[in-house]
């Protein structure tokens, strides 16, 4: 169903032989669909607790309060709680351990949707957008332990064997998901998949000058999700 800008709507008219199309008496009654266009991040960890940006139309702020995301199917799912933030975002947070599907590892996706109406109306939305839970690599060591302040260098990242890497999927207009590294109060970088045990991270760009800065120590965290 197509969606509408704000303040828009899907004149509602009914016949009762395919062809006597009436409307309302005191003028045209109107539909605003509410659908999902994008979801950022699309993945996350098993653990949950993942903020997801959902972009879309049709978030009113007359029923805001009744916003809610499904992951998951009819048969398996979980609910969580929304915020809307305007006509075109809401956010909600993956669940807390999605039961597995049967014969499942903690790396799977399932179909995501978008309810404001009441259960019984069968309110969620249909549409191809899924989200990935994967379980979360556990960092060992990062070399080199230490590089000079002021120039961009490789930092090679590894995983323990037992919580490894996986390598990005493609988004849906084609591109990868980005790997990001963080280096705490100096930011963020992309990184890039090597193998299950190794990502490769770049020094983030620093404000200001060399000497402005003494001897650092940052924690290095990655994130698999961009």
């Amino acid at each position: 169903m197509q969606l509408v800008e704000e303040n828009e709507g899907l004149v509602v008219k009914l016949a009762l032989n395919s062809y006597s199309w009436v409307g309302g008496q005191l003028g045209d009654i109107l539909y605003r669909p509410y659908g999902i266009v994008n979801v950022q991040p699309s993945s996350g960890p098993y653990d949950g607790f993942t903020d997801v940006q959902i972009t879309g139309k049709g978030f009113n702020a007359e029923y805001a309060e009744k916003g809610r995301c499904r992951f998951g199917t009819e048969i398996n799912y979980a609910i969580v709680d929304a915020e809307v933030l305007d006509y075109t975002k809401m956010i909600c947070r993956s669940p807390e351990e999605f039961q597995l599907p049967e014969g499942a590892d903690q790396q799977f996706s399932v179909p995501l949707s978008i309810a404001f109406g009441e259960e019984e109306f069968k309110p969620y939305t249909l549409s191809t957008h899924r989200y990935r839970f994967y379980p979360e690599p556990r960092l060992e060591l990062a070399l080199p332990e230490e590089i000079k302040i002021g120039k961009f260098a490789e930092i090679y990242v590894y995983a323990y064997e037992d919580t490894p890497f996986f390598e990005p999927l493609p988004s849906r207009n084609g591109d990868l998901t980005g790997l990001l590294c963080n280096f705490e109060e100096f930011g963020s970088s992309m990184g890039m998949y090597i193998n299950e045990t190794t990502v490769m991270c770049v020094t983030p760009h620093i404000t200001g000058r060399p000497e402005d800065y003494g001897r650092e120590t940052v924690q290095v965290t990655v994130a698999m999700n961009g």
